[in-house]
C-alpha cells in the first residue's frame, strides 16, 4: 500500500473562493451566515397548489455571486460550484488519463428550482402531491428527469479532469464528501491510480432543502449554535471542495497533507436519529485510527459534524469523549 499525500486544493463557501481566502476567514473567527431570500421559508403557504409562497430570509451560508451556470447544466449550483473548485487542483497533471481516479460525495438529489418547477410543480394541487400524474409523467418509455441523477457532477468533472480510471458518487448525506476522500485514497493506495480528485458539492440552499429539513425540525429558527445549551438546529449551506491526491512516489509539488488511514459505519438505529451514545460515529473513528496506526492522544484536531440538534450534538460529543 503506497503513502498518499494532499498536493493541492479547491474549495468555494461562504468563506472564501479560495483555501487563503478560507483559512484567513477561519482564523479570524468569521462566520459564512447571513440572510438569504430567494427560497420559501417553512411555514409559507403554498399559493394556488404549485409552486411556493412568498420567500421569506432565512440564516444560510450562500456562496457570494457570481456563480455562472455552466454550459448544460442550467440552473444547477452544485456543479457550477464543483466546476470552480476543481479548477484549483488541475494544474501540472502529468498522469495518463487511464492513471487518474475521480470520487465525488454529494448530498440531497440533484433536482435543481428549475426542475422542480418543470417536473413536480405540476403535480401538486391544493397543496398535495399527485403521485398519479407523477407516475404518468414518469412512464417507463420517456427518460427519467435529470433529478434522479446525483452523479451528474461527477461525470462532468471526469470529463473536464481527463480521468478514465476509477470513479465513483458518494450519495451518504452529510458523510459523503468524507466518505469519497477515503474511497479515492484507498484506490490510490492499492495502486489502482497515481493522481485522484476527490472531495464534496452541494447546494441545499432551494425549496427541497429547505422542506427536507424542515420536515425532520433540523432547521434552527435562528443561527445555528453547535454544542451550545441553547442549540435548536443548524443552518443549510452550500459549497464545493476538491482535494487532489497523489502517491507518495509519483507527487507533482510538495505535500500539503498525508492521509494516514479511514473507518466507516453505519449507526443502524434510526433513519436520522443518532445512538444516544453516538455508537456509529465512535467505531467509525477506531477503525479510522487502527488504519492509520495512530494513537487517540497523538490526535490534535477532530472536526467535528456539529449539526447543532439537540440529539445529534449529545451523540457526537458522546462518541469523541
Amino acid at each position: 500500500m503506497r503513502a498518499v499525500a494532499v498536493t493541492a486544493v479547491g474549495v468555494v463557501c461562504a468563506l472564501g473562493a479560495s483555501p487563503e481566502a478560507f483559512a484567513d476567514a477561519l482564523r479570524a473567527h468569521r462566520s459564512g451566515a447571513s440572510l438569504v431570500d430567494g427560497v420559501r421559508r417553512p411555514g409559507a403557504p403554498l399559493e394556488g397548489g404549485a409552486g411556493f409562497g412568498p420567500s421569506e430570509a432565512l440564516w444560510a451560508c450562500a456562496v457570494a455571486p457570481p456563480v455562472a451556470d455552466l454550459d448544460g447544466y442550467p440552473d444547477d449550483r452544485k456543479v457550477a460550484l464543483l466546476a470552480r473548485a476543481l479548477e484549483a487542483v488541475l494544474d501540472g497533471v502529468d498522469a495518463p488519463p487511464e492513471r487518474r481516479a475521480l470520487m465525488l460525495g454529494t448530498g440531497l438529489s440533484s433536482v435543481t428550482p428549475r426542475e422542480l418547477e418543470e417536473d413536480v410543480y405540476p403535480h401538486l394541487r391544493d397543496g398535495s402531491l399527485s403521485r398519479e400524474g407523477m407516475v404518468r409523467d414518469l412512464a417507463t418509455d420517456r427518460v427519467a428527469p435529470r433529478r434522479h441523477l446525483p452523479a451528474r457532477g461527477t461525470a462532468w468533472a471526469a470529463r473536464r479532469a481527463g480521468v478514465r480510471g476509477p470513479t465513483g458518487t458518494t450519495f451518504s448525506a452529510c458523510a459523503a464528501g468524507a466518505e469519497a476522500i477515503a474511497c479515492a485514497a484507498r484506490a490510490v493506495a492499492r495502486g489502482d491510480a497515481d493522481i485522484a480528485f476527490a472531495g464534496g458539492h452541494d447546494a441545499m440552499i432551494h425549496p427541497l432543502g429547505v422542506l427536507s429539513f424542515e420536515v425532520l425540525g433540523a432547521l434552527t429558527r435562528s443561527v445555528g449554535r453547535p454544542f451550545d445549551k441553547h442549540r435548536d438546529g443548524f443552518m443549510l449551506g452550500e459549497g464545493a471542495a476538491v482535494l487532489r491526491l497523489e502517491a507518495a512516489d509519483r507527487l507533482t509539488r510538495p505535500p500539503l497533507a498525508w492521509i494516514l488511514g479511514a473507518g466507516s459505519s453505519l449507526d443502524a438505529w434510526g433513519i436520522t436519529a443518532p445512538h444516544p451514545d453516538g455508537d456509529g460515529a465512535y467505531r467509525s473513528m477506531v477503525r479510522a485510527l487502527r488504519d492509520a496506526d495512530v494513537d487517540p492522544a497523538d490526535v490534535g484536531w477532530v472536526n467535528a459534524h456539529a449539526t447543532a440538534t439537540p440529539l445529534g450534538d449529545a451523540a457526537e460529543a458522546a462518541a469523541i469523549r
